[in-house]
């Protein structure tokens, strides 16, 4: 029995030893993006390789964060002006404080009635445009609260009026095309 106990004992302590190695996941970016993490905020989003790092302009928050671009020459020939996807914050203490805040910089109310859910994290939604000299800016606002920061992440559509041109030289852009390229990365968002 002694022997069976030590067999055991030994045999317990053998086991207990043995490591498996489990690899790590891998980080799966699709074929032609990129990541951008911002380990300030805590977040990060993929966006695709045309686009490119510009000064944020289009947000209207004291922290401009980042601004990524889609410049006019990747659709030549059209009325396109640029799009963009601009995140921001400012501190705030609560939610409704956010949503004040939110609303007074962007010219538009974001109602929490008005929300939809990116990787987990509730965004409440505002819409807007500005016009003049030829010239339409769309702009599609978001605003979430995470850790004592409001967040604002602006996605915006230039395009120019097709009077601007001389006829039958410049077509008029999908802009649900673009608003889409803004979407999908919007989508991948995560806090």
């Amino acid at each position: 029995m002694k022997k069976l106990f030590i067999l055991f004992a030994v045999t317990l302590l053998v086991s207990g030893c043995t490591s498996v190695t489990v690899p790590a996941p891998t980080l799966v970016v699709p074929l032609g993006t990129q990541v951008y993490n911002n380990g300030t905020y805590n977040f990060e989003f993929t966006y695709p390789v045309e686009f490119v790092f510009a000064n944020p302009v289009y947000i209207n928050f004291e922290n401009q964060i980042v601004q990524i671009n889609l410049p006019k020459s990747a659709y030549p020939s059209t009325n396109f002006g640029d799009a963009a996807f601009a995140v921001g914050s400012v501190y705030t203490k609560t939610l409704p404080e956010c949503l004040k805040i939110g609303s007074d910089k962007f010219g538009e109310n974001f109602d929490a009635k008005n929300s939809v859910v990116i990787n987990g994290a509730t965004f409440y939604k505002a819409s807007a445009s500005d016009a003049g000299m030829g010239n339409l800016y769309e702009s599609r606002g978001f605003l979430t609260y995470q850790g004592g920061n409001c967040f604002e992440i602006v996605e915006m559509l230039h395009s120019t009026s097709i009077e601007n041109y001389p006829e039958n030289t410049v077509k008029e852009i999908d802009k649900a095309l673009i608003w889409q390229r803004l979407d999908d990365i919007l989508n991948t968002f995560k806090f």
